[in-house]
């Protein structure tokens, strides 16, 4: 069976925001133990997301990109951040392309599938930052690969 870009794209933010609960969830239970390092990470996985979303469709203020809040509301963030991107696979033209300016004001111009690729990609680069912060500061970190996750690991 073949699956459409927008339900690839459906279960890729699935996981995504299962992964990133996952580990917001354990960075919560053990706040005391991570470095600051760990929650700028966090904090900047999901600012470019919200920023990625804002520039495919602009109806809020964009965080900074590594701008700082309390760990107690990543998780709603996320949250947010994941159901403004399934309206994104509902309403957008995923070939459709979009002209934005980045952090340095410089412009560009991308498709929105792969504005969303990267958001994807972007998240799942960064947690493996933070699962390496997990092991220097001697805990297990979270299994938040994609596979697993689809097992229902």
């Amino acid at each position: 069976m073949w699956l459409t870009m927008e339900s690839m794209f459906k279960d890729l933010f699935d996981y995504t925001h299962k992964a990133n609960q996952l580990v917001i969830t354990a960075m919560l239970e053990h706040r005391d133990a991570l470095p600051d390092k760990a929650f700028g990470l966090l904090n900047h996985i999901l600012n470019a997301h919200q920023i990625w979303n804002s520039r495919i469709q602009p109806v809020q203020q964009p965080f900074g990109v590594w701008a700082r809040r309390e760990l107690d509301w990543e998780s709603q963030i996320d949250r947010n951040n994941y159901a403004f991107s399934i309206s994104l696979l509902a309403s957008i033209d995923l070939e459709s392309s979009v002209v934005y300016t980045n952090s340095k004001g410089q412009t560009f111009e991308n498709r929105v599938a792969d504005i969303l690729f990267h958001i994807v990609n972007h998240s799942t680069y960064h947690r493996g930052q933070i699962a390496t912060l997990f092991r220097e500061s001697g805990l297990q970190p979270v299994v938040t690969d994609y596979i697993m996750l689809k097992r229902g690991n």
